[in-house]
């Protein structure tokens, strides 16, 4: 909100586009918050659930790139190629979030990408919520 008011001080209107990016940032807390959720209930400590938390963000940003890369390389091992398939089925592809290129150059996201990434960030909580649940019940708090 401070954003939009600062553009809109500056321009002398509102952006409209920049309530699609608050939209798809919060979607993004949204996924980010489940899994922080999901490994608060997994371990003990606050430090290794926000360095969990921050590891995968980084690779939930990066796994598109790897997929990239992984995809033109002919001499990458069969390893690493089934290490990124695993780790882009399991870290969440928070890329899908990203749509500040489309913003700056002015163009709206489309509906079928938001309703994607709304259920993409809704299945994606739901399971990451249900296995801190079933986590959770089965931990003995002193």
């Amino acid at each position: 909100i401070g954003l939009i008011g600062f553009v809109a001080c500056f321009e002398g209107r509102i952006d409209w586009l920049l309530f699609q990016g608050v939209l798809f940032v919060l979607l993004e807390v949204t996924v980010i918050s489940a899994v922080t959720i999901f490994f608060s209930s997994l371990v003990v400590t606050t430090t290794l659930t926000g360095i969990f938390a921050l590891g995968t963000y980084i690779s939930g940003r990066s796994i598109s790139y790897f997929r990239y890369y992984l995809e033109g390389e002919q001499t990458s091992s069969a390893i690493i190629k089934q290490i990124v398939k695993i780790l882009d089925w399991i870290v969440p592809d928070l890329t899908v979030f990203n749509i500040s290129n489309q913003l700056v150059y002015g163009s709206a996201a489309s509906f079928q990408q938001f309703a994607f990434a709304a259920g993409y960030a809704a299945c994606y909580s739901i399971c990451a919520l249900a296995l801190a649940v079933l986590i959770f019940e089965r931990r003995e708090l002193l």
